[in-house]
């Protein structure tokens, strides 16, 4: 992924935006400067949310955040995981819209939420 990202980012001539870092997002990521976090990795996602409320600018921003849960825990649950790691970074969370993906496995979404973070 990450070889097909630096080149779309040479293609389309944007490296004076885009930086392609290879690593563990909890420690090539850079801190306080996003506006939007893109959390696309499924199982076991709410470990990184500490990595992506640091990542946020002062501001804030938006935490874009899949992972799968049983069909009756959603939105409740990843919205629950998303405010309590916004509430250890001193910020505050909001469900600002949410879509069932695809079924995972019987009884399991892969769920994605939209949660504004200030």
């Amino acid at each position: 992924a990450h070889a097909w990202l630096a080149r779309n980012v040479r293609r389309n001539r944007v490296g004076g935006v885009v930086e392609p870092l290879l690593g563990d997002c909890r420690e090539v990521a850079p801190r306080g400067v996003a506006d939007r976090v893109v959390m696309g990795y499924v199982g076991g996602t709410e470990a990184f949310l500490p990595a992506a409320m640091e990542a946020l600018a002062p501001g804030g921003g938006v935490v874009h955040f899949h992972d799968k849960y049983p069909v009756e825990d959603v939105p409740a649950r990843p919205l629950a995981a998303v405010g309590a790691a916004a509430r250890g970074a001193g910020r505050t969370a909001r469900l600002l819209s949410w879509l069932e993906v695809k079924s995972f496995a019987p009884g399991i979404v892969h769920a994605v939420l939209d949660v504004g973070v200030r």
